[in-house]
């Protein structure tokens, strides 16, 4: 197009296109080392490297196997994500989390809540979340929500406990 000056308009328009990545769990070891070290990545390194809309899965040598959040803190989330832990694709799931902390198979103060999330719309699938404590009145043993959106769940709730 050509303006009455006889130069010609021209439109730039910049598209910003980030790529959702896929960040794989390697180890059962709940671990934050920032994946630089240690026995591989692990599912409390993979949400805290996460970007909104990434999705975390699993190696497929941890199929059947148990993440215990053995280091006493809960696994909080903060921004969009999918945590997929269906490995095969058959809607059973693949791994368990548990929040028995102190891996002696009683609930206990030395257990912990599995997921807090605070931020983002999350999709849990494919996972078995077991042995979860809380005491807080506000509950969420194995998933406490804020006023955030958990989104296509297909999760397994097992023993989940909230003592107050």
């Amino acid at each position: 197009m050509t303006e009455g000056n006889g130069l010609a308009r021209v439109s730039l328009y910049i598209l910003r296109i980030k790529s959702m990545a896929q960040i794989t769990v390697t180890t059962l070891v709940d671990e934050n080392d920032g994946g630089a070290g240690g026995t591989g990545i692990s599912l409390r390194e993979a949400i805290a490297l996460a970007n909104p809309a990434d999705t975390i899965t699993f190696d497929p040598s941890l199929t059947g196997q148990t993440i215990t959040l053995t280091s006493g803190q809960q696994l909080t989330i903060n921004t969009s994500l999918t945590i997929d832990g269906d490995l095969n694709d058959d809607g059973t799931p693949d791994i368990t989390i548990s929040g028995d902390a102190n891996q002696n198979d009683v609930s206990d103060a030395g257990d912990v809540r599995v997921f807090d999330i605070t931020g983002g719309s999350v999709r849990l699938e494919g996972l078995t979340i077991t042995k979860g404590r809380s005491t807080e009145t506000l509950g969420g043993a194995g998933i406490r929500l804020g006023n955030n959106n958990l989104n296509d769940v297909n999760a397994s709730l097992e023993y989940d406990n909230t003592y107050r």
